[in-house]
């Protein structure tokens, strides 16, 4: 045989042989595609479960919290209504049996009646129970 001859079955035999190398890195390709979209399945899997305990925890905190701030705050508001009920019993002096506890407000914004009926018990106050005026001599 001559030289063409066999360069011509040389030739043959690399393409054969590159068409099954390139078939096999398909197959492996093929085969990494598929093996890596299943991690990543399982890796979002793993991250939706997380994200939804997380969520679940963190809601449990914020509605403890949101029931222990309207518990304080409801307490204060209890607090701060005594203390100002007291301090009006103190400022009435022996008519302290006649005036109840101040109810908390309901509205934001208080009617004229309602204003001008505090202007008037404010001003039937003993003279001797008004605050003092000016600065203190010590």
């Amino acid at each position: 045989m001559g030289a063409l001859t066999d360069d011509m079955t040389r030739l043959c035999g690399e393409i054969r042989s590159m068409r099954k190398a390139r078939f096999a890195m398909k197959s492996e390709l093929a085969r990494a595609t598929k093996d890596r979209k299943a991690a990543v399945r399982k890796m979002q899997a793993g991250f939706a479960n997380a994200h939804g305990e997380m969520a679940r925890k963190t809601k449990a905190g914020r509605e403890a919290f949101a029931s222990n701030l309207k518990r304080a705050v409801a307490r204060k508001r209890r607090e701060f209504r005594d203390d100002l009920a007291g301090a009006q019993r103190a400022w009435s002096g022996a008519a302290s049996a006649r005036i109840r506890p101040v109810e908390p407000v309901k509205r934001q914004f208080a009617e004229p009646e309602a204003k001008a009926g505090q202007k008037e018990r404010a001003m039937a106050q003993p003279a001797g129970l008004s605050k003092p005026q000016g600065k203190r001599k010590a």
